[in-house]
């Protein structure tokens, strides 16, 4: 018994010495091929941003033509190092233990087969079988490219790396054929990357070559749809394929009875609703296809006139103003214009003529007290809105005008609070004469008369009449003492030619 604990204990210990110069012979080889190995394929691999860890980590990385490996393993108490490299035939000695076929397998599966072989001829040798340097290659791209090139490549680079930056505009994504002696691949990048699918984008192996072919059928989709964007369409796919494979569906606010179809190349649009829709309409190359949203074609009331950023416009333009606003509000089934006046007052400012507001449907006028609604919380007046609804608010200019016999008739701007002598000392007072008889009235621009005593109102016009004779008489002496005189000379002159005619 203690015989065979002995043997136990020397075997473990011999197999961790050799492990351990495995491990030493290993890192020598490495640190010797690393700086011999200027311009081989290590240096390929590594300016392609490719390593022999990353490889040997994948597990489905290929063995590929080019490949170095290193087996390590330990011959009684004398450490063995063998560097094998894979030609285009993929058969590897292993040693002078067996010849093995790499061909189609993964560096997984030749580690294991490798080892074993090792493992058998050579028990407790702490047998290693590592990837030095990965292979590197080229492919041939053709077909729908920019120009037919030779793309490096190794053996985890894919069809879409291999095509990146080659394609024409009339290059497709889903018609792409990889060819070699061994295999025959239809590839479909979109379809891979989409799915995940990476059948559909597979490795390239050393001898391939990949040809792009011709966009057949190119559709656009734009709107209410989950994934806008420009697809390749295959055979006897259309409209519905469109929107809910290529386009992942409609959004919440789509709106299937407004979908439009333009093509660029004829300039024409088509405009198809849901049972359109359901019956797959067949698209063609170079369609567009927008989904309208319910938010473009929902009802609306409009607010239009002296409201929002009109104040400021006068403001900025001195009390002229031609542009007014137009606002549209959500129409709401079941809304009073009451509340909506209301939930809107923040709209409406001192240049808003809410006494003259009216709502305006469908060509006729109806009354609406504003003023009412938006200072008097008890008051309320059942006036349902429709749709199309639109509340018309007149500008109030905040100018008044001075006429009559005053030294500087105009329009004045308007001051709160003020009478009517403030406006005429503005205009310079009124002209000199009689002013015992002068008449002053104030009207509204409707033509409604205001008490002098009240608070001259915006758009208020002050007209100052005299009915003095001589003031008229002084001002218009001078006119009429002319005309006269014109006419006095007219006749003389008449006359004398009439008595020269009867000499």
């Amino acid at each position: 018994m203690k015989r065979i604990i002995a043997s136990l204990i020397i075997a473990l210990y011999t197999a961790c010495l050799n492990a351990q110069n495995i491990d030493n012979a290993l890192q020598q080889y490495l640190q010797k091929q690393n700086t011999a190995d200027n311009g081989t394929g290590a240096d390929i691999a590594q300016t392609m941003g490719h390593s022999a860890q990353l490889a040997m980590s994948t597990a489905d990385y290929p063995v590929t033509a080019g490949d170095v490996y290193m087996l390590g393993f330990a011959a009684g108490t004398t450490p063995v190092s063998y560097t094998l490299t894979v030609d285009t035939s993929y058969k590897i000695r292993v040693a002078n233990l067996a010849v093995l076929n790499a061909a189609g397998k993964t560096f997984r599966k030749l580690k294991e087969e490798v080892e074993a072989i090792v493992s058998k001829n050579y028990p407790l040798s702490g047998v290693q079988f590592v990837l030095i340097t990965p292979g590197a290659f080229t492919v041939l791209v053709k077909g729908e490219v920019n120009t037919v090139a030779e793309k490096n490549a190794w053996g985890l680079t894919r069809v879409s790396e291999i095509i990146g930056g080659s394609f024409t505009a009339y290059s497709s994504n889903r018609n792409i054929v990889l060819e070699s002696p061994e295999r025959t691949v239809r590839c479909d990048i979109f379809k891979a990357r989409r799915t995940g699918d990476l059948t559909l984008d597979p490795y390239v192996r050393p001898g391939d070559i990949i040809t792009v072919g011709r966009v057949e059928r190119r559709v656009g989709l734009t709107g209410a749809v989950e994934r806008p964007g420009t697809y390749d369409l295959l055979e006897n796919e259309n409209i519905k394929e469109l929107i809910h494979y290529y386009g992942s569906g409609l959004t919440p606010f789509a709106n299937m009875e407004r979908i439009e179809i333009e093509n660029s190349l004829s300039n024409t649009k088509t405009y198809i609703d849901k049972k359109d829709f359901e019956s797959n309409t067949v698209l063609k190359h170079l369609d567009t296809v927008f989904v309208d949203t319910l938010e473009n074609t929902k009802p609306f009331v409009y607010i239009q006139g002296a409201v929002g950023t009109y104040g400021a416009q006068v403001e900025s333009g001195r009390g002229i103003v031609t542009k007014t606003e137009n606002i549209p509000l959500p129409f709401l089934q079941n809304t009073d214009w009451t509340y909506i006046v209301r939930q809107q007052r923040d709209l409406f400012s001192v240049h808003s003529d809410i006494e003259k507001t009216y709502i305006l449907r469908k060509g006729q006028k109806l009354p609406i007290n504003v003023q009412r609604i938006l200072y008097d919380s008890e008051y309320s007046v059942s006036l349902p809105a429709e749709a199309g609804d639109i509340l018309s608010v007149p500008a109030k200019q905040l100018l008044v005008t001075v006429s009559g016999n005053v030294n500087m008739p105009e329009r004045y701007g308007y001051v709160p609070d003020c009478t009517y002598e403030y406006y005429l000392a503005l205009a310079g007072g009124i002209t000199s004469g009689n002013k015992k008889t002068k008449s002053i009235s104030i009207t509204t621009a409707a033509g409604k008369k205001i008490p002098l005593s009240a608070p001259v109102m915006p758009e208020s016009i002050i007209n100052v009449y005299d009915n003095n004779f001589l003031l008229f008489w002084n001002q218009y002496a001078p006119v009429v003492v002319t005309a006269l005189s014109i006419i006095s000379t007219s006749l003389t002159i008449w006359a004398v030619s009439r008595e020269q005619t009867r000499k």
